[in-house]
């Protein structure tokens, strides 16, 4: 009984792995070898440098990491108020997407509803029309009894629909 398959007798050739992975354009590590520093401990070793030479040892040993933080804060704000220098209306609100009509406070109680939307309707103000067909959705609801009002709880929270 022969329990070898056409695959086992492939055979590794070693010489030829070795040469590819002694090529260094076969050297995919390379990418995922982190440097000894980043730019940030360079910096901080540059600023305790300075400090060192400036007031000594113990103060750039102690507080260099502190100050290089303060000067990013620094700086960070010295940015931001010359973008607001610059260009203000970014801090500002917008008044572009203003709405092109006027909010008006509506009672939905003694209205005529159906003139009303077939008058909105005849001046092709569809969005008057569909105003006026929500507000007298809700007043359906409302006197249909299929919302309960309970008012133990808060007004967020203080409806409940009505039924099964």
């Amino acid at each position: 009984m022969n329990l070898t398959s056409p695959a086992d007798t492939l055979v590794c050739d070693t010489a030829q792995i070795a040469l590819w992975q002694s090529d260094p354009a076969y050297n995919y590590n390379r990418e995922l070898i982190t440097p000894e520093m980043n730019v940030f401990e360079w910096i901080s070793r540059q600023f305790g440098e300075l400090l060192r030479k400036i007031f000594g040892s113990h103060f750039a040993e102690e507080y260099s990491g502190l100050i290089l933080v303060c000067i990013a804060i620094l700086l960070l704000l010295l940015i931001v108020w010359f973008v607001y220098r610059k260009r203000p209306e970014l801090f500002m609100a917008s008044h572009k997407n203003a709405l092109s009509y006027t909010v008006e406070e509506d009672t939905i109680y003694g209205v005529d509803f159906p003139g009303g939307i077939a008058e909105a309707l005849s001046r092709q103000n569809y969005r008057e029309a569909v105003r006026l067909l929500y507000l007298q959705t809700l007043l359906n609801v409302l006197t249909g009894n299929f919302i309960k009002r309970l008012p133990s709880i808060s007004m967020k929270s203080g409806y409940r629909l009505s039924g099964n």
